[in-house]
């Protein structure tokens, strides 16, 4: 019975050990966003032909992706991009962005997009796709054309 409660009690002891060592592995990580103001992008994105055609504007629905080193929001963070994903809509994007007080460059990529050319003869089908980038203080209030470049005609 002896042997028994000692065992127990050994049992016992090892789980709190165990348990209590397993608190430090639970951190917060240093990154915080939530932490900084915003500031505003707005972006009209146009699709260009190589025929100089007038642009027109971006099909509604398009994502427009913008990305940022983490590390220009944290120091301690060394690897790592902070994404966000916005829909055009009346060939535009209003982006809130989160910005350190010393501002960060967001990269801007238009996801690949098909738009019809018909130019009254011939119609064809092109895949476009465009990028900038843009410098992000908090409460800042920008405008930036993106011009989208067709990469591929798509065969029917």
């Amino acid at each position: 019975m002896t042997k028994f409660r000692n065992v127990l009690i050994a049992v016992a002891l090892g789980a709190v050990a165990m348990f209590s060592s397993c608190k430090k592995d639970a951190e917060n990580s240093d990154l915080v966003l939530d932490n900084y103001n915003t500031g505003k992008v707005t972006c009209i994105i146009e699709a260009v032909y190589e025929f100089g055609e007038d642009p027109e504007k971006v099909p509604d629905g398009t994502q427009v992706v913008f990305e940022a080193p983490y590390k220009d929001f944290n120091a301690n963070i060394k690897t790592g991009n902070v994404i966000k994903v916005f829909t055009v809509s009346g060939g535009k994007v209003v982006a809130d962005l989160e910005a350190p007080s010393a501002g960060v460059e967001y990269q801007i990529r238009v996801v690949g997009f098909e738009h019809d050319y018909d130019n009254g003869s011939d119609s064809f089908n092109y895949l476009f796709d465009g990028n900038g980038s843009e410098t992000v203080k908090p409460y800042d209030n920008k405008a930036l054309k993106i011009t989208c470049t067709h990469k591929t005609k798509l065969e029917d």
